[in-house]
């Protein structure tokens, strides 16, 4: 007689199927659901080195206050971006900087960083600039509760903004501009947008510079729809039937 032909265990055999099946669709609605993630990305900075020169050094200008050759790079780029600007007459005198982002998409959750470096040793009238900022858009497939976190992390100079807003431009979110700060809210299904950004700078100084800014955010979504309370037993059923089906076709 053929296992396969047991009414019994055919009946079995269909009430594991079903249970893991349930199971299954109680794991996929306990999910936020995130789809459709795009990401608009821009990194720009400007450095200089300001020295002092001889009136007939080519670009030397002359002002009330002495007679200075500027040497400048400006720079621009989506994901990471780099720029830097020396003394001529001493190559020790000089001005960099760079900046990063990237970002991480999960069916639940969104991480936005963004990384900027400025360092170099120059004098009084140098500086540096860093603007980076992200626009990540994505699809809420069901009503979920949304949670900000903006963590920037900095020794000084510097700002950062977190807004998010709805299909129309919207602002629906502010993330204030603080260390560690958090702002949550509730989004029906549908198309959002998260912005992010940072601002830095470096006045030159007599001094070595070698400053670090960064600026991580994290969007995490939970629905609103509480998960059923059998759904945490749907494996253990179907694990408790399976077992009880290879049993009982070993017997026979």
């Amino acid at each position: 007689m053929r296992v396969t032909s047991d009414p019994e265990v055919a009946k079995m055999l269909r009430r594991f199927f079903l249970v893991i099946g349930l199971g299954s669709l109680a794991v996929i609605s306990a999910l936020a659901d995130i789809v459709n993630v795009s990401l608009n990305g821009s990194v720009s900075g400007y450095v200089e080195v300001t020295v002092g020169c001889a009136p007939v050094t080519p670009g030397c200008v002359q002002t009330p206050y002495g007679d200075f050759l500027t040497v400048s790079d400006s720079f621009s780029g989506t994901g990471s971006a780099s720029g830097s600007a020396v003394d001529p007459f001493n190559s020790d005198i000089s001005m960099a900087a760079s900046a990063d982002q990237s970002i991480t998409a999960t069916p639940d959750a969104l991480a936005i960083s963004m990384e900027g470096f400025i360092s170099g040793l120059a004098t009084g009238y140098s500086g540096a600039n860093l603007n980076d900022s992200v626009a990540v858009s994505f699809t809420l497939t069901q009503e979920s509760e949304v949670q900000l976190t903006d963590n920037p992390f900095y020794p000084q100079y510097f700002s950062n903004s977190g807004e998010l807003l709805d299909s129309t431009g919207n602002v629906i979110l502010v993330v204030p501009s603080f260390p560690s700060v958090s702002a949550s809210t509730v989004l029906q299904p549908g198309t959002y947008q998260l912005d992010d950004s940072m601002v830095a700078f470096a006045p030159g100084n007599y001094t070595y510079l070698d400053e670090e800014f960064g600026l991580d955010m994290n969007a995490s979504f939970t629905p609103v729809v509480p998960e059923p309370r059998w759904a945490i037993l749907a494996p253990l059923l179907a694990t408790m039937l399976g077992g009880f089906v290879v049993s009982r076709r070993r017997r026979l």
